[in-house]
């Protein structure tokens, strides 16, 4: 009956093309798979895959992307750039990523993952979020935003407790490759494990298309085809075949049921891309029948498909699971809408389940294949292949099982001693607590200390630096409490050395302890290995500004070797010279000015002349002796202001202008000239009095027709005693 549900279904086949009009609609909103690569692009990148087999590695991922889905890459070094748009992929998207990819070749500085995880999830809280997202992530380096690796520290635990949690509550998976020993393997290991992601430490560049390849059915899980004799059937069902075939060397072929042949220079309109030991082939609408790969294969070549029959796994809900003594495995047969096409899948369908290798047994239940396999402690991963045949059609579905341990260990390198962290995985979010115990040695007594918890979440033990110098073996034993069970501990153990043999931060995780040690100068050493410029503001990253040099512009050297410079400067000393001369004038006449008008008005009654010197000139020191001058009273003037016009007046820019001579040279005026310009300004200044005078009917104020008496009375009294004078005996005086 049920048998006969499924091929009823298929008798509606005039309806297929609405269907599948709707299936495209339906599947776009849910967006099957949003996949974000991150790639690092700094300096030793280029040198740790110097073939730049990243490129290609990364064109293979995003070419196994059906359309419809999403996808974007970024690249990241001091600062992070949107290399390729995040949008739905289509053909002119992957024309574009393509061009763009390919011509990426500018080298960065730094290493700022936390930027660039910041950026990649930039759309978190928007409302149009709908997870799961995979970010991929491939990276050479450690933290480095800064010279200073307390600063890179502080980072590195943000990363951890701000970031990391934020892809977990977005259900988003952080897939991470390293590519070089010195990359922070224990950090990348930790986000792809709280996440639920994988890890792949790379040691050959030239299998990055293979990891990438076994990280496309991660991120965008398909239906495959069983490839036998290399030959497969294509079954009305099909609408796109994509074709991974891996080869040494050689090109291949491929051949279509009516015969034709098909390559990668007569691609016709199939999508081929060839790479380092392997060709992907992407043929859509294609013909029904068996297909032949004409050429020598090697390796584990796939057919990942979109068809109307998909085989999908539903147990467990993501690749990352917790150890247990038995795990449950499910999967189901959906069309392309996502529903189950049968109700009975026991009378259409055989199915082969195999893990590691290994054939196990399996059950058929009505809509679901089912198994439940168990798990040793020596097992890390299961590798599951589930292949069906429903007679005239197969399907093939893969996908390996991680196993996650309750927490993450890692040994750290910091100011204060060795930090043994526990953090409790977060994608197990059923981890209550952790309760575990550090056992050591000191000077032949053994020695047992807890772990404490932190604010931050985690559980830390310390190992000072000031204990006696030696190899100290750690021991870490304990239990946790996971879904209100104890489960122990595995044992684990390292051995640190006082004093350290590097100092900073260096990540020292116990499964990571063969690392060659890297002081922490050799960080931020210059070498051609490990080459990080240092970045010019910390909190707010800068765009850099590059200046271009002038090819005309003459060098400082000879600037300040060429005679002719010192020349002009010597000119730009006079020519300050000749311009402030008049100021300095101007500033003698002001004051000669104010001085005699205060004498005038402090002066004496008598009618008599104050005559200065000899002796008498030491009687202006005591000005209470001094009468006011009936001469000297100007406050008549007060009542002829209105009748007196300013504009009248001579400027002392005009007196300057027209009396003073202008110095042509440097030296200081002589005596002659200073009497010139005090007689010229004293006159000028008489005019304007006498001006003043006259328009108050001729009433003379005061007179000022003995100052030049007066003052050479004074230049004889200053003579005969002249304060600055040198001392001379009395005999010789005159």
């Amino acid at each position: 009956m049920n048998s006969k549900a499924y091929i009823h279904k298929a008798q509606f086949k005039p309806l297929k093309p609405i269907l599948a009009f709707f299936v495209m609609l339906f599947t776009s909103v849910l967006a099957l798979a949003d996949v974000r690569v991150v790639m690092d692009v700094s300096k030793s990148m280029a040198e740790n895959d110097p073939g730049n087999f990243r490129t290609e590695a990364i064109q293979l991922l995003l070419d196994s992307l059906p359309s419809g889905e999403k996808a974007g890459v970024w690249t990241f070094g001091q600062y992070v750039n949107l290399l390729v748009p995040h949008n739905t992929v289509n053909e002119q998207w992957r024309q574009a990523a393509m061009t763009s990819i390919r011509n990426q070749n500018a080298p960065a500085t730094r290493t700022n993952i936390g930027r660039a995880l910041e950026d990649v999830s930039y759309d978190f809280l928007f409302s149009s979020y709908r997870g799961p997202s995979h970010i991929v992530l491939i990276t050479d380096g450690r933290v480095d935003i800064a010279p200073n690796e307390d600063v890179n520290r502080v980072e590195r635990e943000r990363i951890l407790s701000q970031l990391v949690p934020r892809f977990v509550a977005a259900n988003a998976r952080i897939h991470t490759i390293a590519i070089s020993e010195q990359a922070d393997k224990a950090l990348l290991r930790q986000m792809s494990e709280q996440t639920g992601g994988q890890f792949q430490s790379v040691d050959d560049t030239r299998n990055l298309s293979r990891v990438m390849a076994a990280l496309a059915a991660e991120v965008s899980p398909a239906s495959q085809l069983t490839l036998n004799k290399k030959s497969f059937n294509v079954d009305a069902s099909i609408r796109e075949i994509t074709i991974l075939m891996y080869h040494s060397s050689g090109a291949v072929a491929l051949q279509s049921p009516d015969g034709a042949l098909s390559s990668a220079v007569n691609p016709g309109s199939q999508r081929w891309r060839v790479g380092n030991g392997f060709t992907q082939v992407s043929v859509s609408s294609p013909q029904l029948g068996r297909w032949q790969v004409n050429g020598q294969l090697e390796g584990q070549s796939s057919i990942r498909v979109l068809s109307d029959i998909n085989l999908r796994w539903t147990e467990p809900e993501m690749s990352a699971a917790a150890k247990t003594n038995l795990i449950s495995i499910a999967a189901e047969l959906v069309d392309g809408d996502g529903k189950s096409i049968a109700e009975d899948l026991a009378s259409v369908i055989t199915a082969t389940l195999r893990v590691n290798g290994a054939v196990m047994p399996v059950q058929i239940q009505q809509d679901s294949i089912v198994a439940r396999l168990p798990v040793t402690d020596q097992m890390d991963a299961m590798n599951l292949e589930l292949n069906i045949d429903g007679g005239t059609f197969n399907r093939l579905i893969t996908r390996q099982v991680r196993f996650v341990e309750p927490y993450i260990s890692e040994v750290l390198m910091t100011s204060r001693g060795y930090e043994w962290r526990l953090y409790p995985n977060r994608l197990l979010s059923n981890v209550e607590s952790i309760n575990a115990m550090v056992e050591f040695d000191v000077m032949g007594q053994k020695r047992t200390e807890p772990f404490s918890q932190t604010e931050a979440g985690y559980w830390l033990w310390v190992l000072p630096y000031d204990l006696e110098p030696g190899q100290y073996t750690i021991q870490l034993s304990g239990n946790v409490m996971q879904d209100s069970a104890r489960q122990n501990l595995p044992t684990e153990s390292v051995t640190l050395s006082i004093p350290p043999a590097a100092s900073g931060t260096l990540p020292m995780t116990p499964d990571l302890m063969a690392m060659p040690p890297m002081p922490v100068n050799d960080v931020n050493d210059a070498s051609d290995a490990f080459e990080k410029d240092p970045m010019p503001v910390f909190d707010e990253l800068q765009a850099e500004l590059v200046v271009a040099e002038d090819p005309n512009a003459i060098p400082w050297e000879d600037v300040i070797d060429d005679p002719t410079m010192e020349q002009a400067g010597d000119s730009n000393v006079m020519t300050y010279v000749l311009l402030s001369v008049p100021g300095i004038l101007v500033l003698v006449i002001a004051y000669l000015f104010y001085r005699r008008l205060e004498s005038k008005t402090k002066g004496s009654t008598s009618e008599d002349e104050l005559i200065m010197g000899g002796d008498d000139f030491s009687d202006l020191d005591d000005m209470s002796a001094l009468q006011p001058d009936a001469d000297l009273d100007i406050s008549s003037l007060e009542d002829d202001t209105d009748d007196y016009s300013l504009a009248e007046a001579p400027t002392i820019d005009d007196i300057i202008d027209e009396d003073l001579p202008t110095p042509e040279k440097t030296e200081a005026p002589s005596a002659a000239l200073e009497d010139m310009l005090d007689a010229d300004a004293i006159a000028a200044l008489t005019e304007v009095d006498s001006d003043v005078t006259e328009a108050e009917g001729d009433e003379e104020l005061f007179d000022i027709s003995s100052i030049d008496d007066d003052l050479a009375d004074l230049d004889l009294a200053l003579d005969g005693d002249d304060p600055f004078a040198d001392d001379e005996p009395e005999e010789t005086k005159p």
